[in-house]
Parts: C-alpha cells; sequence; structure tokens
C-alpha cells in the first residue's frame, strides 16, 4: 500500500481507519462500562472490567494489523521474552518519551508480554470524544498537574500530584497491572533539553518524584520495573512521521530491573534521604538509557 501511495494520502487513509477503529471499539466499551459501573460492587466491577481490556487489546491489534499493512516502518522488539515478563504479573514500566507515537509503540511492543498498560493521563484530556470516555472506563489513572510557577503561587497545592496519584493507583493493590510512567514529565527534543539544561544527550532530567509515588502508591509490592528505551531512525520524529511512512525502522529494547527494596516505599516529599536514593536510582537508570537511546537510533538509521 505504501509503495503505490504518496505520503500525505497514506497517513490521511491510515489515521482515518485508526479513528473509525476507534469509534467501533468505542461502542462496545460504552456499553460494558455503563454494565461495569451499574452495581457498585469491587467483584462484579472487576469482571467487566476483564472484559473491557479484552475489547481494548483487540482493538489495539487491529490498529497493529493496519499499521503492519500499511507502513514500510520496521519494528524491532527486543527483550520481551525475558521469562520475567508475565501476563498475570504486576509491573513499574519506564519509557523515554519522544512522541506521542510512543503510545502506540509501546502497545505494540508490550502487550503480549505484560498485563493491559495503563497509562497517566492529563485530566484535561477525559473530555476528548471517545477515547476520554474509554480511558476513564478502563481505570486510566487521571492526574492534574501543577507546574512549579503555580505551585509557588499557591503553596497549599504543594504535594496534591502525589496525593492524586496514590488515589488514582488505590484499585490496582491487587491483581496483575502495569503502570506505564514517562519519567521525563513531556516529550523530548533538542530546545526542550536545552531550556531545561538536562545533562543528557538523548533524553530530558527525569522526575523521580512521580516513579517514587506509584511505588509508594502501591505498598511497595511492585519488584519489577520494565525498563523500555524507544529508538526512531529519522531524529526528532513526530506521530504524522509515523503516519506517512517517514520512520523507516523503530527499535524498542526492553530491560527487566529487580527495584531495590530501599526505593520501593518511602515519604518522597518529606524523606530527605529517601527522596535522595530514589533520585540516585532514576539517575542511574536514565544515564544508561541515554547511551542506550544514542546506539539504537544510530542502529535503526543503518537498518
Amino acid at each position: 500500500m505504501y509503495r503505490l501511495l504518496p505520503a500525505q494520502l497514506l497517513g490521511f487513509l491510515l489515521l482515518s481507519s485508526m479513528t473509525i477503529s476507534t469509534i467501533l471499539f468505542g461502542i462496545p466499551i460504552f456499553v460494558l462500562a455503563i454494565v461495569k459501573f451499574a452495581v457498585p460492587h469491587e467483584g462484579w466491577r472487576h469482571w467487566w472490567t476483564q472484559a473491557l481490556v479484552f475489547v481494548a487489546e483487540s482493538w489495539i491489534r487491529l490498529n497493529n494489523l493496519m499499521e503492519t499493512i500499511a507502513l514500510p516502518t520496521r519494528f524491532v522488539v527486543r527483550g520481551g521474552d525475558d521469562p520475567r515478563l508475565r501476563r498475570d504479573g504486576r509491573y513499574l514500566v519506564a519509557s523515554n518519551h519522544q512522541t506521542w507515537s510512543d503510545v502506540l509503540v509501546l502497545q505494540r511492543a508490550l502487550t503480549r508480554y505484560i498485563p493491559f498498560l495503563r497509562f497517566f493521563i492529563k485530566q484535561e484530556l477525559i473530555y476528548v470524544p471517545v477515547l476520554g470516555f474509554a480511558w476513564w472506563a478502563l481505570d486510566m489513572p487521571f492526574m492534574k498537574r501543577y507546574s512549579p510557577d503555580f505551585v509557588a503561587r499557591h503553596p497549599e497545592l504543594r504535594g496534591k500530584d502525589v496525593e492524586t496519584t496514590r488515589r488514582a493507583c488505590d484499585r490496582f493493590r491487587t491483581g496483575p497491572i502495569s503502570i506505564m510512567n514517562f519519567a521525563e514529565g513531556t516529550r523530548f527534543s533538542p530546545e526542550k533539553r536545552d531550556k531545561f539544561g538536562s545533562p543528557h544527550r538523548n533524553l530530558l532530567k527525569p522526575k523521580a518524584g512521580g516513579l517514587a509515588a506509584v511505588l509508594d502508591a502501591l505498598s511497595g509490592d511492585l519488584h519489577t520495573l520494565v525498563d523500555v528505551t524507544i529508538a526512531y531512525s529519522k531524529p526528532n520524529a513526530d506521530f504524522w512521521d509515523l503516519m506517512t511512512g517517514k520512520i523507516r525502522c523503530v527499535i524498542v529494547d526492553i530491560a527487566v530491573v529487580e527495584i531495590l527494596d530501599s526505593v520501593r516505599r518511602g515519604d518522597y516529599g518529606n524523606d530527605e534521604a529517601y527522596r535522595e536514593r530514589v533520585q540516585s536510582w532514576v539517575r542511574e537508570l536514565w544515564e544508561s538509557k541515554d547511551v542506550r537511546v544514542g546506539k539504537l537510533a544510530a542502529e535503526a538509521t543503518a537498518l
């Protein structure tokens, strides 16, 4: 298909097809969500959540199929066969973040190996047609983030984002779960790297507090970090580059890391020693990831 169509037309057709599939799968999600919340019983809601996840993963598989048929992009996934990755496991997932395409790539790479990914989503996105309702029904944790400047003007809001994280994670205290966190907080670009003074070449400085909040909210019972590194053959690629077939190769490297006992639970806001341990742990992860991104990007370009 991509050999026959101009890039812009290809992108329009693929995006239109994915939009139609989103609407079609949104219908059963809407119906199942009503059934799920009709009875205020946790056992009932858990069963219907599983049905909702089945529909969502079917939607992901269809989108993956459309991408495979339409795009010239080669998707290379490494590390998914690690025996420590199980569909009934409990994981904290961390990845670098360059483009909106990362979400599609992560779903494509991880869905078969670990439980359905739950992403932290900005509170404002709950109003996105179809998708906002679907995310809510699938128990995606919604977050209201405050900028440092806003918190400085309203000190009473300090720590509110951490409280929100804890409340959002309450429903995940038992059972299989994969909680996804983009530790950089926003998409990478060279301009943002320089503006925020990142010490890394290919990454923004990570925000360790978000990872610590998830670990603490889940009572310290997450033992495994799925450390994902995504690299694109096209420098500074964006979502439309993927839709129009301009990305020749995407490499996804999956590393399974045991979470140190010393960082699995603590008071990040008030315990300085704990905060320093978490920051040191995340800093080491990001230093290694920065090198890995550079090597994988060069390899993706050469493939």
